[in-house]
């Protein structure tokens, strides 16, 4: 069973590594949101780079074991054909009964995880906000310290952008949304590992360390720019779109917002 869905379409190594790159990086979306609440930490320095490593090396466990054994219990065909494979797994592995009781846990746990979301993306906008990198109305707060502006603002975005999500077949739809999530954010990815260089100077690494530093935001910089040519033509003029539009936002407001002042050439 998993010698025939390893592979099902036979696909060559380079299309089939192809093909599983945008769901790879899908995979580690949200890693960096740990940075966006290390105010909240104690010794974020280390605390927050130790976490983003761990969360990093526990995802590629769970998911490289639990796809593993997902590939030895049913035929590939079945999977795709159901709008709802964990629930055929449950099934295959509990029976009916149970199957249902899980698949309410794992809608609860879906929910959990979608408030739980909300509530970091706003707090990465009121911490933009706070950086000069967003309008200073994401910054307001209530009295519980919530940034009620920005998850109103955020809700209103995110109810409007429903309709437009195509809901004909439940896989084409996650999809779209897997690559034009994945596509924009691998824009700041890039932008991250350029600027790696920068840093690396001006903490004055030497040796070794800078080496090792230099040599993995290369890495990425080549991995990065190799997933970029593999995107369908429309995700990428999606993706650039929204890219040009975020910097135009940003010359127009973060600049009335307070961010520090270009020096004079």
């Amino acid at each position: 069973m998993f010698a025939q869905n390893w592979n099902p379409r036979d696909l060559p190594v380079l299309s089939a590594v192809t093909a599983t790159a945008p769901m790879m990086f899908w995979a580690f979306l949200g890693l960096e949101s740990a940075c966006a609440n290390d105010d909240s930490v104690d010794n974020p320095e280390k605390s927050v780079p130790k976490a983003v490593l761990a969360a990093t090396i526990a995802v590629a466990v769970i998911y490289v074991v639990s796809t593993i054994l997902i590939a030895g219990l049913l035929p590939e065909s079945e999977l795709v054909d159901s709008g709802a494979p964990l629930f055929v797994i449950f099934v295959s592995l509990f029976g009916s009964t149970a199957s249902r009781i899980l698949a309410v846990l794992l809608f609860l746990a879906c929910v959990g995880s979608l408030v739980t979301w909300q509530f970091t993306m706003y707090r990465v906008f009121m911490t933009s906000a706070r950086l000069g990198y967003f309008p200073a109305l994401f910054k307001r707060v209530g009295r519980t310290d919530v940034p009620y502006m920005g998850l109103f603002i955020l809700c209103i975005i995110q109810t409007l952008l429903v309709p437009f999500m195509p809901v004909s077949n439940l896989f084409s739809q996650f999809d779209l949304l897997v690559d034009i999530s994945v596509i924009t954010n691998v824009f700041p990815y890039f932008l991250c590992m350029a600027a790696t260089f920068v840093v690396v100077r001006r903490a004055g690494l030497q040796g070794v360390k800078k080496v090792c530093v230099e040599a993995a935001a290369l890495g990425s910089l080549i991995f990065i720019g190799w997933y970029f040519s593999l995107m369908d033509g429309d995700v990428m003029k999606f993706a650039t779109i929204v890219f040009f539009l975020g910097i135009a936002f940003y010359g127009l407001f973060v600049a009335k917002d307070g961010s520090p002042e270009l020096p004079e050439q």
